[in-house]
C-alpha cells in the first residue's frame, strides 16, 4: 500500500471481498500492487473463509488491509464495510476473481473522476475467459466493441469504481436484495439524484468467473430481486404493468431454460419480499425511471450527449 497522495494524487481505496478463494485473491492483489498509482489503499474483507485466508493475506502482504467476518455476511454488506472504512476519495470495486491487466487503470480511472465531476460511477470492462466472452459494461448486445466513454444506465460491481461521497451520500448498496440486483437500484437512485454513470474506454480487467456457482440458488434470487426492485423503485404510474410484464418474462425464461419450478419460486418469494420491505418504497420520479429505460436501450457518447 503506497500513500504518497498530492493534489494530483488523491488517495484511491481498492475494496476486494473474498471467500475461499486464495489463489484467485492473491492475483487479484497482486494486480493492485502493480498499479502505477501512487496513492494506493487495499483493503481484502474476507467472508468468514474456512481457509485462514485473512491472516495469509497478513503474513503474504503485510501493507495492505485485511479484515475477517466471524460469520458470512456477504458481498454487499462487506462491499459497504469497505466503503465506509476507506480512507480514499474515490473507491474501486474488485472481486476476488477479478484482476486488472494494464498496470495504468487506476491512474486513468482517476483522471476520467477529475475531468467529469457529476460522475459517481466508472464502469470498466471486463473478459471472462472461461465463457470466451467481453462485457462491456452497459452495452452488452448493443456494440461489440467502446469506441468511446459512454453514458449508460447501470454498472457491475466486480469491476467498478466510485466516487466515495457520493456512495455514501446515498447510502451504498441495499443490503435487502443479498446479492445480484444491488447495482441496479443503486443505478436508479444516482439517477435521481443527479449523477452519472459511465462505461469507460480502458484496457479490460479479466474476470475468472466462477463456474462453481450454485445456478439453482441464481435461478431464485434473480427473479427474487427483479422483482423487488421494480417494486422498490419504479414509479406508481408505470408499476403494475412492469410487475405484470416481469414476471410474465421470468417465466417465459424459466420454460425456455426448463427451470421454470426454480424461476416460479423466485417470483414468489419476490412478491412476498415486496409485502416484507413495502416501507421501504422509494420510487424515482417518472422523468428518471423514462431516462433509465432509454439508457438501458441506447447508451451514449459522454460527455458530447450526456
Amino acid at each position: 500500500m503506497t500513500e504518497t497522495t498530492s493534489p494530483a494524487h488523491p488517495l484511491v481505496s481498492v475494496v476486494i471481498p473474498t471467500r475461499n478463494r486464495w489463489a484467485e485473491v492473491q492475483q487479484a492483489v497482486d494486480s493492485c500492487l502493480s498499479q502505477d498509482y501512487p496513492a494506493l489503499e487495499i483493503a481484502v474483507y474476507d467472508d468468514a473463509s474456512e481457509e485462514n485466508i485473512a491472516q495469509k493475506l497478513q503474513d503474504k502482504y503485510p501493507t495492505i488491509k485485511v479484515c475477517r467476518s466471524d460469520a458470512r455476511v456477504g458481498q454487499i454488506v462487506l462491499r459497504n464495510q469497505g466503503v465506509r472504512e476507506a480512507a480514499g476519495r474515490y473507491i474501486f470495486s474488485l472481486d476476488d476473481d477479478a484482476f486488472f491487466n494494464d498496470h495504468r487503470t487506476i491512474s486513468k480511472i482517476v483522471k476520467k473522476f477529475e475531468k467529469y465531476p457529476n460522475v459517481a460511477v466508472i464502469a470498466l470492462p471486463y473478459y471472462e475467459p472461461k465463457h470466451h466472452k467481453m462485457c462491456w459494461q452497459g452495452l452488452d448486445g448493443k456494440n461489440n466493441e467502446l469506441s468511446n466513454d459512454k453514458l449508460v444506465a447501470n454498472f457491475v460491481a466486480c469491476s467498478a469504481a466510485f466516487r466515495r461521497e457520493v456512495f455514501l451520500k446515498i447510502n451504498g448498496f441495499k443490503e435487502l436484495y443479498f446479492f445480484q440486483g444491488e447495482e441496479d437500484d443503486l443505478s436508479i437512485r444516482l439517477l435521481e439524484h443527479g449523477y452519472d454513470i459511465i462505461a469507460s474506454q480502458v484496457t479490460p480487467l479479466t474476470h475468472n468467473f466462477s463456474m462453481s456457482r450454485d445456478l439453482r440458488t441464481l435461478h431464485i434470487i434473480g427473479p427474487r430481486n427483479a422483482i423487488l426492485f421494480i417494486f422498490i423503485n419504479v414509479p406508481l404510474l408505470y408499476l403494475f404493468p412492469r410487475l405484470l410484464l416481469n414476471t410474465l418474462g421470468i417465466v417465459w425464461h424459466g420454460i425456455l431454460i426448463k427451470e421454470l419450478w426454480l424461476k416460479v419460486i423466485g417470483i414468489l418469494k419476490g412478491y412476498r419480499a415486496c409485502l416484507k420491505y413495502r416501507r421501504q418504497r422509494r420510487p424515482v420520479s417518472p422523468r428518471v425511471w423514462r431516462h433509465y429505460r432509454r439508457l438501458l436501450k441506447t447508451p451514449r457518447d459522454y460527455p458530447a450527449e450526456a
